[in-house]
């Protein structure tokens, strides 16, 4: 009986890893995290990103250009955070709605691309424990944030500090119809209490 139970549980483990491989080589997961580390001095920086997709709807030569561009802008910035990267993906961002460019994607969800400047954590020391503030943030479809409305708080401090780095971000609004869409998106921000230094 044992015997049996085993092999069906391997057969449920074989069956659940043939169906992630089905989603995969169907392309149910596009978009692939992309891992970047960045080392300063002793402190080592690891964080993922989505890169903007190619285009692959129909578009006019000038909207394909553009695209290009804003897509090569958007990714530049991901990876840099500096200030030319991000001015120059808002700035082709603006002109494709001055433009009224259509957006040579499918339907997509909002993509978060930048997050803003973050206030000083020492500010927040005597307040800081581990937890989640879960917000839902609306994404304008001129990339601004809109509302936001919170989902699970941990502390009137901490939730203050997690709306304000929501409305630091950058975003690639959502996409409908090769149309720019305002919608929501759910942003968590983890928040960890630093472990003492062994001495």
């Amino acid at each position: 009986m044992n015997i049996q139970k085993a092999v069906a549980a391997k057969f449920c483990v074989l069956a659940v890893l043939i169906a992630i491989a089905a989603l995969l080589s169907t392309g149910a997961f596009a978009q692939e995290n992309k891992t970047l580390r960045k080392t300063t001095g002793s402190t080592l920086e690891i964080r993922t990103y989505v890169e903007i997709p190619e285009a692959t709807e129909p578009c006019t030569p000038a909207e394909c250009e553009w695209f290009k561009q804003l897509r090569d802008a958007g990714n530049a910035a991901q990876l840099k955070e500096d200030g030319n990267s991000i001015r120059k993906y808002v700035l082709l961002f603006a002109e494709g709605l001055e433009r009224s460019y259509r957006v040579p994607l499918p339907d997509r969800p909002p993509q978060n691309l930048i997050a803003g400047p973050r206030p000083s954590p020492s500010k927040y020391r005597s307040v800081m424990r581990n937890g989640t503030v879960e917000l839902w943030v609306e994404i304008r479809a001129d990339g601004s944030v809109g509302d936001i409305q919170m989902a699970k708080g941990l502390s009137k401090e901490l939730d203050q500090l997690a709306i304000y780095n929501a409305r630091q971000n950058i975003f690639l609004p959502a996409v409908k119809d090769r149309v720019f869409i305002s919608a929501w998106h759910k942003m968590d921000t983890k928040f960890f209490l630093a472990s003492p230094r062994s001495r």
